[in-house]
């Protein structure tokens, strides 16, 4: 009796284990990263599928959601797919979840083609592993000809430079050079969708260390770049020889140069690149050999200094008066300075035209006391009558 009741609990054991593996026929293991241009993410997309050709054909269309946006991400994690699933009518019970505990979908461009992983069963062996250390692709991994690898070097190269542009740095040109395994060369010649890149640290110069993440027609890849960056040369004006401050600066002082990094420009201080542009400028502030020359270190140089005597000049009717007043401002030519008449103290608006020369204009006169009105006006304070 005893044997009989050992028998029959041994016989429940299998009948149960028999079930649960009968209940579980499917596997559904998640990826890693992929890589989509379809407007809908479906099951196929993110999980490599174990199951019958009919339930597999059947699980890989189920829509989970809509795709990101183009240059954004979104993370489905292991939890969500099933719940995803359960609301699609599937019998969680009948399904086993492995592979990663999350997934990041990534949006790429139109025109690339879709990876193609529906419904191959999961390898015994690490199929990216094997793909990194270049023993698998077949004639995808067939030794490139020179032009092609520069080409696919450049490629990286603006990989690397539309990245550091989302990072805010946005420099006149950046110079990057990648040194890329020849490997990972003929892996990115087998993408099937467009290289992704991360990684980098600020300052974004010197020796970098990127990722760059693509498809390829036997799964994702990310492959390691190592790249130096710089900035490239930019053609400014530097002083070759030391400028004082009031100096007005002269072609000689001057010279256009190349240099690798300069700072951001902003609405007050930018690099002056051109020689003409500071030829009879003012220094506002000494300028050593060898230094760049920014706009807020020069200025339109002065005229007409406070306290000098200068020549007024008055134009009515076509009859030119000269006088003289005392400047009360300096100023640079065009500058609207005030004035005090010699004579009479009173102070009027003129505008600097030279070296302490300055100018006012008054309204023409059809009478004969026009020259009178004329020598008037010009010891007047501009605008009165």
């Amino acid at each position: 009796m005893k044997h009989v009741i050992i028998n029959l609990a041994g016989a429940a054991v299998l009948m149960l284990a028999i079930c649960s593996t009968a209940r579980a026929a499917m596997e559904v293991c998640l990826r890693e990263r992929v890589f989509l241009s379809s407007s809908v993410v479906r099951l196929a997309d993110v999980a490599e599928i174990v199951a019958t050709e009919d339930e597999r054909g059947r699980l890989a269309a189920l829509p989970l959601m809509p795709a990101p946006a183009f240059g954004t991400q979104r993370f489905l994690q292991k939890r969500e797919l099933a719940d995803l699933l359960a609301a699609q009518g599937v019998d969680l019970q009948e399904v086993r979840f492995g592979g990663a505990a999350q997934v990041e979908i990534t949006a790429q461009r139109d025109g690339w083609k879709r990876t193609e992983s529906a419904s191959a069963p999961a390898a015994a062996t690490n199929r990216h592993a094997a793909i990194l250390a270049g023993e698998a692709g077949g004639s995808a991994m067939k030794a490139l000809d020179t032009p092609r690898a520069e080409e696919l070097r450049a490629e990286l190269s603006r990989v690397i430079v539309d990245y550091l542009k989302t990072k805010g740095n946005e420099p006149a040109s950046w110079r990057i050079s990648c040194d890329v395994a020849e490997r990972h060369l003929r892996l990115m010649d087998a993408a099937i969708s467009p290289p992704l890149c991360q990684g980098g640290s600020p300052p974004w110069t010197g020796r970098q260390r990127f990722v760059v993440g693509f498809n390829t027609p036997e799964g994702a890849v990310q492959v390691p770049v190592y790249a130096e960056v710089t900035v490239a040369s930019t053609p400014v004006v530097v002083a070759v020889q030391p400028i004082r401050r009031g100096d007005v600066i002269t072609a000689a002082q001057l010279e256009l140069r190349s240099v690798d990094y300069l700072p951001k420009a902003t609405e007050r201080r930018a690099a002056v690149d051109s020689t003409e542009k500071l030829i009879g400028m003012e220094a506002c502030q000494a300028i050593q050999a060898g230094q760049v020359v920014f706009s807020d270190q020069v200025q339109a140089p002065v005229l007409v200094k406070r306290g000098e005597v200068i020549t007024i000049s008055s134009h009515a009717g076509g009859i030119r008066v000269r006088t003289t007043a005392r400047a009360r401002e300096e100023g640079a030519r065009g500058d609207l300075i005030q004035v005090e008449s010699l004579e009479t103290r009173e102070r009027f608006d003129v505008r600097v035209v030279g070296p302490r020369e300055a100018a006012v204009y008054a309204e023409a006169r059809p009478d004969k006391a026009e020259l009178a009105d004329a020598i008037e006006m010009a010891r007047r304070p501009l605008g009165t009558k």
